[in-house]
C-alpha cells in the first residue's frame, strides 16, 4: 500500500477530487462512449454550457480528455483509440 505522501497516493487523491463532482463524472462517462461537444453535453445535463466547458477543462488538465481539433470539435477521452497520436501512440 502506498504511503500517504507518495506520488501514487497524491495521484489517487487527485483522481478522487476530480471525480468527486457528480456532473464531471457523468461527463467522463459520456465521453467514454462517444465524443460530444460541450453544447451536446449541456443539453442533456442540469448545468449550463459554460459549466460544462469548465469541467472539460479540468478533465483536460488532468490528461483525461482532449479536444479533437481545439475549436468546436467534440472532446474525446485521452485513452480512447480515436484519440491516438500520429504513429499510433495513445495519449493517456
Amino acid at each position: 500500500m502506498a504511503k500517504p505522501h507518495s506520488a501514487s497516493w497524491r495521484a489517487s487523491l487527485k483522481l478522487f477530487e476530480l471525480f468527486g463532482h457528480p456532473i464531471r463524472f457523468v461527463i467522463f462517462q459520456r465521453l467514454s462512449r462517444q465524443p460530444m461537444s460541450a453544447g451536446e453535453l449541456a443539453k442533456s445535463l442540469p448545468v449550463t454550457r459554460p459549466a460544462v466547458v469548465q469541467h472539460l477543462g479540468l478533465l483536460r488538465e488532468a490528461g483525461l480528455s482532449r479536444d479533437a481539433a481545439r475549436a468546436r470539435a467534440a472532446p474525446a477521452l485521452a485513452g480512447d483509440p480515436s484519440a491516438q497520436q500520429p504513429g499510433g501512440v495513445m495519449k493517456f
